[in-house]
């Protein structure tokens, strides 16, 4: 059988035992493109129908993104995200600050992830951006100010990168009770 048909065999083996609850860890990985969003559109089909509960771990953060509607993130081995995955990625922006001159050393910023300078730029990473932090950049003086959306998976790796240290606390949603059509990443 090709990793496709396997994939399939082994979620219908899982299935079988009609569990509240399933467990699968990168359940994607060596899928081609076409059997790999077949499988998504089955698991999709099988939590709405049978009213299931998976959770799933991928490095694959398009198949998440597809399929998720909350989503857990690890650093450093502590859990430092737990929240819808939509909240997580309408919390972290990228915020492109432009200067006539040399970019300032970058301010005080609550919710500051990451800064770094490019040219006559400064880029900033930023969760919970909102009116405080707005208020902040324009006391900069700078030629532009730009706020920009990211996808998951830029949300993530400008959350997680750089040097272990103190992240800023996500503003996480209040926990929901699980319902039985959800998948958690």
């Amino acid at each position: 059988m090709s990793n496709g048909q396997r994939a399939q065999v082994s979620l219908a083996i899982a299935l079988a035992p009609d569990p509240e609850l399933l467990i699968l860890d990168d359940p994607t990985l060596g899928l081609d493109t076409i059997v790999r969003r077949d499988f998504l559109e089955s698991m999709i089909q099988i939590i709405h129908r049978s009213g299931r509960t998976i959770l799933m771990t991928s490095h694959i953060l398009n198949d998440v993104d597809r399929v998720a509607d909350r989503i857990g993130i690890m650093v450093g081995g502590v859990l430092r995200v737990d929240c819808p995955t939509d909240h997580f990625k309408d919390s972290i922006r990228r915020v492109i600050i432009e200067f006539d001159g040399q970019p300032p050393f970058p301010p005080e910023l609550r919710g500051l992830v990451s800064s770094r300078t490019v040219r006559n730029q400064l880029e900033l990473i930023v969760v919970g951006y909102g009116e405080e932090q707005r208020l902040t950049i324009e006391s900069l003086s700078a030629r532009s100010v730009e706020v920009f959306e990211m996808n998951l998976e830029d949300a993530l790796v400008e959350y997680t990168r750089g040097p272990r240290r103190s992240l800023p606390s996500f503003d996480i949603q209040p926990a929901e009770e699980p319902t039985k059509e959800s998948v958690h990443a």
